[in-house]
Formats: structure tokens, C-alpha cells, sequence
């Protein structure tokens, strides 16, 4: 565990370190948009992308648009789109999804560069199910966008939460802001994070980190 704690902080401080305390007194976000997150995270898992860029723009348009995750969010769910079209076998539909949308997407941090140009390259394998890239069509990288999301929304919320809150008996950091995430849920997201940024240092080597392969199941 401290191991983890060391990654969490000193390879990839995503989220600033007062994000580490129990929830605010109030509307937990967990919650509140706990509908929206399991519909969407059904939607995704189940390739439905415009689906899911819909629902998500008519009940939490603030994640698309506006916020500090919005950039990453765009950047997984305009490539998951793109995967879709591609598994489908939809290459006309995929040439000019990736000329129209892909061409204007904002990686943001320097490791989703390189993983922009290998989702662009899916397109290239006759077979891609049976190609070096085949892992963008395995399951686990639809849970993996749907992790990113839900956690999107998770933070969205919780901004929200906090200026609702301000002036109530929340749990306030040093600065006088209240805490918006879990303890839990921060800790997880920077697991999956620490992990995915440690694959992309070594070239993509390795198995892709799945956090349900470490969860006790009931």
C-alpha cells in the first residue's frame, strides 16, 4: 500500500492531495449520479458511443464541456467511437470519423499522443482482431474509458457539490475548500492511473492494469 501511495503521488498527482479525505456533509456524488454512471458505463461496455455522448450531453453536459476533465474525456470517448466503427467493419464511416473528429481531438497529456496514433492505425489491419492492436477491441479497454468517465463525472459532480456546500458544516481542507471525492475513489483512480502511466513509459509493454481483477467479488 505504500508502495501505491508513492506511484499515486509522485508519478501521477492528477488530482491535488486535499482530493484525499471523506465525502462532504451533504449530496453525495456517488449517489446522486449513480443512474447516469451505471447507464453509461452499459452503454460503453456494450459499444453504444453515441449513445452514451448523448445521454451524457443532455444529464451532465459540464464533463464534455467546460471542465478541467473535459479534454481526457473527449480524447477516450472520440477514440472509443472510433474503435467501434472500426470493429464493426464501418472503414468508410471510420476513414471519415477520424478525418472529421479524431483530426481535431486535444490529447493533452504527451502519453495519449502515442495513443492516438495507435488507435489511427487500427484501420490498417485487414484483421485487426488479429493484429498487434488487437487489445483496443478487447473488453477491457471499454471498462477502462468507462473508468475514465465515471471518475469524470464523479469530480464534475463534486465541484458542483462543493459550491453548494460552501458555508455548511462540510469537511473543509486547509484553504477553506470542501473535499469532493471519496478517499476511496481518489485512491482507486490514481491506482489505474499510476499503472497506465507506468505501461506507457515502458512502449505499451505488459498486460493492461484492470482494477476488477483485484477487487474482492461477493
Amino acid at each position: 500500500m505504500n508502495q501505491v501511495k508513492h506511484d499515486c503521488q509522485h508519478r501521477t498527482p492528477l488530482l491535488p492531495l486535499w482530493y484525499v479525505c471523506v465525502c462532504s456533509v451533504g449530496e453525495d456524488p456517488m449517489s446522486s449520479t449513480l443512474q447516469l454512471r451505471q447507464s453509461l458505463r452499459q452503454a460503453i461496455m456494450s459499444g453504444q458511443l453515441v449513445y452514451a455522448m448523448e445521454l451524457l450531453q443532455q444529464q451532465c453536459p459540464a464533463v464534455l464541456a467546460g471542465h478541467t476533465c473535459s479534454t481526457e474525456v473527449q480524447f477516450y470517448l472520440s477514440c472509443q467511437q472510433y474503435i467501434e466503427l472500426v470493429r464493426e467493419g464501418r472503414i468508410t464511416e471510420a476513414m471519415q470519423f477520424a478525418q472529421t473528429v479524431l483530426a481535431g481531438v486535444q490529447p493533452g497529456a504527451g502519453h495519449r499522443e502515442s495513443q492516438l496514433r495507435e488507435v489511427v492505425a487500427l484501420i490498417a489491419y485487414e484483421n485487426p482482431e488479429k493484429s498487434p492492436l488487437s487489445h483496443l477491441l478487447q473488453l477491457n479497454q471499454r471498462e477502462y474509458v468507462a473508468d475514465v468517465l465515471n471518475a469524470a463525472i464523479l469530480q464534475v459532480s463534486a465541484t458542483s457539490a462543493k459550491g453548494r456546500a460552501a458555508g455548511s458544516d462540510s469537511i473543509q481542507d486547509s484553504t477553506g475548500n470542501a473535499a469532493p471525492l471519496c478517499a476511496l475513489e481518489v485512491l482507486l483512480r490514481q491506482l489505474v492511473a499510476a499503472r497506465t502511466a507506468l505501461r506507457d513509459e515502458q512502449g505499451g509493454v505488459g498486460e493492461v492494469f484492470e482494477l476488477s481483477d483485484h477487487l474482492l467479488r461477493s
